[in-house]
């Protein structure tokens, strides 16, 4: 019996293989991307073949998610902030540029951080700021630190994926540290609410903000909120950043 072409290549040379061919599905897919961002945001193949290429099926933002994101940023205005970095970044970066938007991606972890940098500075994607910065505690949650990333008074989308869920708060330190900069009309994206800890958040969101909320996607995997009076985030102060405690 004639053994298979998987037995006989060696690990090595298939992991080679398997590693040009991400290669080459990112560069086709964000080049296809750069070329028309918002034409190729309704393309189910370009968006499969980059989130192939990105090579972190795992931790990388499924198809439905990615896709509302990117109508998000056609469908809103201001400044986009996002929570934690990784394929997102590129692409709903590239699109906020190519509409003149502010777009801010906030990091914890410095390899991460250099990863996203290598692909924005190699595909001239320069109307990202991505901010690196450590996660320190908010008294009721643990989230990124705002000492050094001067941020604008206020945000229009929030593209929220991080920090990891096992921080203390979770990603509950959104609205400690920046909710009054939520402007009336602000759009949330908040991935991995089929998890009960995101779920009960983006409920609490909806009634604490107040927000207008909904579920997407298989198992109700992504909420979208929209904040609903800016009057009541106003009263709100801005936490200024103080050392970690």
């Amino acid at each position: 019996m004639t053994p298979s072409y998987k037995a006989i290549i060696p690990y090595r040379i298939k992991a080679w293989l398997k590693g040009r061919r991400r290669q080459l599905l990112l560069r086709r897919g964000i080049s296809a991307f750069l070329d028309a961002p918002s034409a190729a945001a309704d393309s189910p193949r370009v968006l499969s073949d980059l989130i192939r290429g990105w090579g972190n099926e795992e931790w990388s933002a499924h198809r439905e998610y990615l896709e509302a994101c990117l109508t998000a940023v056609r469908n809103t205005s201001g400044t986009v902030l996002e929570c934690g970095s990784g394929l997102t970044t590129l692409l709903c970066g590239a699109l906020a540029q190519e509409q003149g938007r502010q777009y801010i991606a906030l990091e914890h972890s410095d390899v991460w951080a250099a990863r996203v940098e290598s692909f924005l500075n190699r595909f001239g994607i320069s109307g990202v700021q991505l901010v690196r910065t450590p996660l320190r505690s908010y008294g009721a949650a643990d989230w990124y630190d705002l000492t050094e990333a001067n941020l604008p008074e206020t945000f229009g989308l929030v593209i929220c994926d991080g920090p990891p869920g096992s921080t203390p708060g979770g990603r509950s330190g959104l609205a400690v540290a920046v909710g009054s900069c939520l402007q009336k009309g602000c759009v949330i994206m908040l991935d991995d609410t089929h998890r009960s800890e995101e779920h009960a958040l983006a409920e609490r969101w909806r009634d604490e903000l107040p927000a207008a909320l909904s579920f997407h996607g298989k198992q109700g995997r992504f909420a979208r909120l929209e904040v609903q009076q800016s009057d009541v985030l106003a009263q709100r102060p801005v936490v200024h950043p103080g050392p970690s405690v």
